[in-house]
C-alpha cells in the first residue's frame, strides 16, 4: 500500500539520519491512519528491514541500525504495556536461542500475540537452552517460540526444540532464517 510505504520511508529515512522526532512522527501518522499492528509491521518491522540490508551492503552503519532498533522497540514495548490483560489463560514462552542477539521480530511477535489475548513470557535474546529448559519446567506453557535470524544462532534452536520435544512441550521456530529455510530448521 502506497501510503504505508511513505510511512516507512519517512522513518527509515528519519532513523538514517538520527531524527528522533521525525522518527516518532512517521511511525504516530501510521498509527493514526492504520491499526496498530499494520503499522507495527509495515513500517517498523520493514523499516528495520530495510536498514539491516542497507547495512549489509554498506550503505548504513551498525550505529544507524541500533538506533532505529532501538527507536522501534521502544515504541512496541509502548504499545505492549498499554495491551489488555491477557484473556487466554495459558502463556506462550518466547525466547531468541544462544548468540542471537536480533529479538525485535520476537518482541513484535508477543505485541501481536498479547493483543490476541495470549498472555506471553517475553525472555528476549541469546539465553541459554539449559536455563531456557529451567524456565519452561517452572511455567504452565501452552508452547514456546524460538526466534533466529542467522544459522549459527539456528542451531540452538534445533538443540532446544529436541530438549522441548522430550519434555513434550509444542514448539515453533521463527525469524529470518527459519522462515528462509523452513527445512533446516524443524518446528
Amino acid at each position: 500500500m502506497q501510503e504505508l510505504k511513505r510511512f516507512r520511508d519517512a522513518w527509515v529515512a528519519a532513523c538514517l539520519a538520527f531524527d528522533e522526532p521525525a522518527a516518532e512522527r512517521a511511525f504516530q501518522e501510521a498509527l493514526s491512519a492504520f491499526p496498530p499492528e499494520v503499522a507495527c509491521t509495515a513500517v517498523l518491522r520493514e523499516g528495520l528491514a530495510q536498514i539491516g540490508e542497507a547495512w549489509y551492503r554498506g550503505d548504513a552503519t551498525v550505529h544507524q541500525e541500533h538506533f532505529a532498533s532501538y527507536l522501534a522497540a521502544r515504541r512496541v514495548q509502548a504499545l505492549l504495556a498499554a495491551t489488555a490483560p491477557p484473556s487466554r489463560p495459558d502463556p506462550v514462552l518466547v525466547v531468541c536461542p544462544p548468540g542471537e542477539n536480533h529479538a525485535f521480530g520476537l518482541l513484535l511477535l508477543t505485541y501481536l500475540l498479547r493483543r490476541a489475548g495470549w498472555r506471553v513470557i517475553y525472555l528476549g535474546a541469546d539465553l541459554p537452552v539449559a536455563e531456557t529448559e529451567a524456565a519452561v519446567r517452572r511455567a504452565a506453557l501452552r508452547w514456546v517460540i524460538a526466534s533466529a535470524y542467522h544459522l549459527p544462532p539456528a542451531v540452538g534452536i534445533q538443540a532446544l526444540g529436541a530438549l522441548l520435544r522430550e519434555m513434550g512441550f509444542p514448539w515453533r521456530s521463527a525469524g529470518a532464517f527459519s522462515t528462509g529455510c523452513p527445512h533446516c530448521v524443524p518446528g
